[in-house]
């Protein structure tokens, strides 16, 4: 939906597909691949969207437990934020709820290709607000044993 729209945006906008631990297939029927890293392998598992309309924006988080017990979050940010900088509000939450429960593996699913990469390091960030999230995730994660990012 586009900016300025007068209709309200659906909450479907919060929604995201993720596997289950155990589930045989994902939602796009492919088994779900072993990291390889017994540490990731029995991580806890972050889901992340952010979203926006006229009236405002927010994030949903997931969390799930090695043993699939899931724990959902619906964020509304009461200031002025767009795409990227909604992305890795949503991200920052979560890792904020992860550090307090001293979860030391984890495994990040985000709706955003650029934030994906831009973790890995494979595409840069240019703006200085984006940077500054950045450093801050990068900074949050040093704290992880191990982890891991995925786009979905």
């Amino acid at each position: 939906m586009e900016r300025g729209s007068t209709q309200k945006q659906i909450p479907k906008d919060f929604s995201v597909e993720m596997p289950l631990e155990g589930n045989e297939k994902t939602a796009v029927g492919k088994k779900e691949p072993k990291t390889g890293n017994p540490k990731l392998d029995n991580a806890w598992k972050l889901s992340t969207n952010g979203a926006s309309s006229f009236d405002g924006s927010g994030a949903r988080l997931m969390l799930i437990s090695p043993d699939g017990k899931e724990y959902d979050y619906a964020l509304r940010f009461e200031f002025e934020t767009m795409n990227n900088k909604e992305e890795y509000e949503a991200l920052l939450a979560g890792l904020r709820i992860v550090q307090e429960m001293e979860i030391i593996s984890l495994a990040i699913f985000a709706d955003s290709q650029l934030l994906v990469n831009q973790i890995k390091g494979l595409f840069e960030a240019r703006q200085s607000t984006i940077k500054q999230y950045l450093q801050k995730v990068k900074e949050i994660m040093k704290g992880f044993d191990s982890y891991t990012s995925k786009h979905i």
